[in-house]
């Protein structure tokens, strides 16, 4: 099966139900990322999900990046 999307193979098939349900997609400085919450008020980015391939030389949207749910750049 082909599926031709930009939707991320996680939400598609999800490996793990609890991961899944931690993952969110939230626009941190105008760029579409897809984040992990976690359970101290917190985001790590887990991917970039720009079309745009200057989006992917910001260093604040590195997969990895630890940024906090309030911060004023994120809007779901």
């Amino acid at each position: 099966m082909i599926l031709y999307t930009t939707v991320p193979n996680e939400w598609i098939f999800p490996v793990n139900q609890e991961q899944f349900n931690n993952l969110i997609q939230i626009n941190y400085q105008g760029i579409p990322v897809m984040a992990q919450k976690t359970s101290d008020n917190k985001l790590i980015i887990t991917k970039v999900l720009s079309t745009n391939p200057n989006d992917y030389l910001h260093d604040s949207i590195i997969p990895g990046t630890c940024i906090t749910l309030s911060h004023p750049q994120i809007n779901p």
